[in-house]
Parts: structure tokens; C-alpha cells; sequence
């Protein structure tokens, strides 16, 4: 019996001095008899703090290694022979990714993602560089679709978010190139990329879900949390399209309501599929509802921008046009709130990083717009430092409060 008490002193001790948390000492206790079993196991904010620092100083440490790998062959590109090109490029990207493998599953898991990154990378210049080198004629749409077909699977397989990550934006710049380069470019309006792009990252979102009861339900969050950072950026890049430059951005083309790239409504089928699966989701909790409400508002939004967009030049010179500016302003607003209250309620942080990231370009760009379009710059500068560190102060108060009332749940 002492014995035990002595044991449950020594493991209260290790908490109190930070070494573990509340949670964990639980758990130690329970494997003892000593407690009872808690529902979830949370890591002390040092461990996390460490892990983010290691995460950082890894995949830059990474990057930097790839930049003068890079650097190297491209200051002695014209000496090497071609099967030294083909050996170094090859050699070095299985290197890397065996490197990277092993140390993940030697207990290194974040060096071990930082390699697997890194080969990642080196994937897309070895494919680059060997088209080249043989004078292949490829559009770059083609290569990068190629480099997205050798990368995706492999997130997979080594169980890389870093890489799912990379493959989701080698994807995305492939939609652009080939909209560029294997359409007729002159007859797509600039607005349906973007309404394409909305889409594609509502897609994502709803890619999510079906990860959510499989043995990679770890990517779930990876997908949504890109889909809604890639929605987010491309719907406030149209925003401020439609509100300031509208005469330059919008050309009036032959286009009419229906671009003409079948890409587009191939995602248009899969964001609404997405959008139709949610509502599946909405009874696993306040927070799903609130995420059914960003998924339906933000696809409600996208079809707003794609009709109302060849209305544009007719009702540019009347009230009408400053109406459409205002409910979209009015949509963006509560689309990030929506993201902030969604995190907020299912403890995910990264939905508050991004809501808090978009209202604070929101409130930039108001400030542009405004305080600087129509003061004296020295007026307009004195109130923007005294929003921005007055908002930047209350918004970091704000942001650690929520993360740590997550944290708790």
C-alpha cells in the first residue's frame, strides 16, 4: 500500500513540474488501478511546442539541402555526361525517400517527413530535368501531372502529410497550366479559373469525409483544412476582383455562362456531391453544423459568382452592381466566422489559424480601400498602427484562449 501512494505521489509529481499532463498522469495511474481510465490522452504544451520547433527546423534544414543539390548540378549541368545527370537525379531522390523512410520508422518521424518532402521535391526536378535533357516536348502541364501522379500515391504510402499536401498544390498548378495551355486561353473569362479553383478546393473538403472511417483518417483534416484555406484564398482574390477592378479584370468574351474547358464541370459535380454528402455529418455534433454551413454557404457563394459574372458588364454603372459587391462582402464575413466557430466547437485549431488569417486580410483590405483611398496618408498611417496593434494584441489574446480551450475539451 505504501508503496502505491508513493508511486501516485511520484507520477502527481511529474505533472506538476510539466513533464507530463493531467491526462497523461491519468493514464499511468489507470495502467495501475489507481484511476479511472481518461477519455483522452493530451500532450503537455512543451512537448508540443518541441515537436513544432523539430517540424520547422527539419524541413528547412530539408529545403536547404535540396536548394544546393539543385544549385550543384545546375552550375555544372553542361559538364556532367547524361548517364551521370540520370544517376545523380535518380540516385538522389531514392536516397532520399529510403532516408526519409527509415528514420520515420526509427522513432525520427518528423525528420523522417522533412526527407520524404524533400524527395517529393526532388521527384518534380528529376521529371523537369530529364525532360531536358532527351529535348522533350511537353507542355508543363503535362509534366506536372506526371509529377502529381508519382507523388500522390506515395503520401500514402509513407503516411506523409507534408507530401499529401505537396501533391494537392502540384495538382492545383496543373489546372492552372492547363487551362493556359490546353485551352483556347483567349476565350476563358479570368473570373471561371477562379470559380474553378472554388470548386476544386470544395472538392477537397468533401474528400475529407471519405477519409474519416478508414485506416487514413488521419488525413481527413489535411484535406478539409487545405480545401478550406485553398476556397478561402481563391473566394477573397475574387472579392477583391469584383469590388475593385472589375472593367480590367472582367473581359467580355464569347464565353457567355458557359466556359469552355470540361474541367470545370467536373468539379462543379464534385464540390456538389461534397456539399450533398455533408449534410450526412451534421448530427455528429455542434461543430459539424456549423461546418455543413461553411461547406453549403461557400457552394452557394461559388454558383452566385459563376451566374451573376456575365451579368457584370451590364450592370456595372448601376446600384445593382454595388448590391452583388455587398453580398459578397456579406458572405466572405460569415464564411469566416463560420471556419472560427467550426474549429472553435470540434477542437480543431488549424480552422481557427485560418479564420483568424482571413479576417485579419479582410480588415487589411478594408483599410486599404479606405483609410488610405480617402485620408492624408500620414491620418491614414496613424490609424492603421494603432488597428494593427490594438487588433494584433486582441486577436493573439483571443486566438490563445480558444486553442486552449480546445485543448482542455
Amino acid at each position: 500500500m505504501p508503496k502505491r501512494e508513493n508511486f501516485r505521489k511520484e507520477v502527481t509529481g511529474w505533472q506538476k513540474k510539466g513533464i507530463i499532463s493531467s491526462s497523461q498522469a491519468q493514464a499511468i495511474l489507470a495502467e495501475y488501478g489507481l484511476a479511472e481510465k481518461p477519455a483522452k490522452v493530451s500532450v503537455p504544451k512543451s512537448d508540443k511546442k518541441e515537436n513544432k520547433l523539430i517540424t520547422v527546423i527539419s524541413t528547412i534544414g530539408a529545403l536547404l539541402i535540396g536548394l544546393g543539390v539543385i544549385l550543384f548540378v545546375g552550375s555544372n549541368w553542361q559538364v556532367i555526361p547524361t548517364i551521370a545527370k540520370l544517376i545523380i537525379l535518380s540516385g538522389g531522390t531514392f536516397a532520399t525517400y529510403f532516408a526519409g523512410w527509415k528514420l520515420q520508422y526509427s522513432g525520427h518521424p518528423k525528420a523522417g517527413h522533412s526527407l520524404l518532402f524533400l524527395g517529393s521535391l526532388f521527384t518534380g526536378a528529376t521529371i523537369f530535368l530529364v525532360a531536358q535533357i532527351f529535348n522533350i516536348q511537353a507542355n508543363i502541364h503535362w509534366l506536372l501531372l506526371l509529377w502529381f501522379i508519382a507523388v500522390a500515391p506515395l503520401s500514402y504510402g509513407f503516411n506523409s502529410k507534408p507530401t499529401l499536401i505537396l501533391s494537392l498544390l502540384i495538382f492545383a498548378g496543373w489546372l492552372g497550366f492547363y487551362i493556359g495551355q490546353g485551352v483556347n486561353y483567349d476565350k476563358v473569362d479570368a473570373s471561371s479559373i477562379q470559380i474553378l479553383f472554388m470548386f476544386y478546393g470544395l472538392t477537397l473538403f468533401g474528400v475529407g469525409y471519405l477519409h474519416e472511417r478508414t485506416k487514413f483518417n488521419f488525413f481527413s483534416r489535411a484535406f478539409q483544412g487545405f480545401g478550406m484555406l485553398f476556397t478561402l484564398s481563391t473566394l477573397y482574390v475574387f472579392l477583391i476582383s469584383v469590388s475593385e477592378s472589375w472593367n480590367s479584370y472582367f473581359r467580355v468574351t464569347n464565353q457567355g455562362l458557359f466556359p469552355p474547358f470540361w474541367l470545370f464541370y467536373v468539379f462543379f459535380i464534385t464540390a456538389l456531391i461534397s456539399v450533398s454528402a455533408s449534410v450526412f455529418y451534421m448530427h455528429r455534433g455542434k461543430g459539424k453544423i456549423h461546418e455543413v454551413a461553411w461547406n453549403l454557404l461557400a457552394f452557394l457563394s461559388v454558383l452566385a459568382a459563376w451566374f451573376g459574372n456575365p451579368l457584370l458588364p451590364n450592370i456595372a454603372s448601376t446600384g445593382a452592381y454595388w448590391g452583388y459587391v455587398i453580398i459578397f462582402h456579406s458572405i466572405f464575413f460569415a464564411l469566416v466566422l463560420l471556419t472560427i466557430f467550426s474549429g472553435y466547437h470540434q477542437g480543431i485549431s488549424s480552422y481557427v489559424n485560418i479564420g483568424l488569417l482571413f479576417f485579419v486580410l479582410y480588415i487589411l483590405y478594408l483599410y486599404f480601400t479606405t483609410f488610405v483611398k480617402y485620408l492624408p496618408k500620414s491620418l491614414a498611417f496613424i490609424i492603421g498602427g494603432i488597428i494593427l496593434l490594438a487588433g494584433g494584441w486582441f486577436l493573439e489574446n483571443k486566438r490563445r484562449e480558444i486553442i486552449q480551450q480546445i485543448e482542455r475539451k
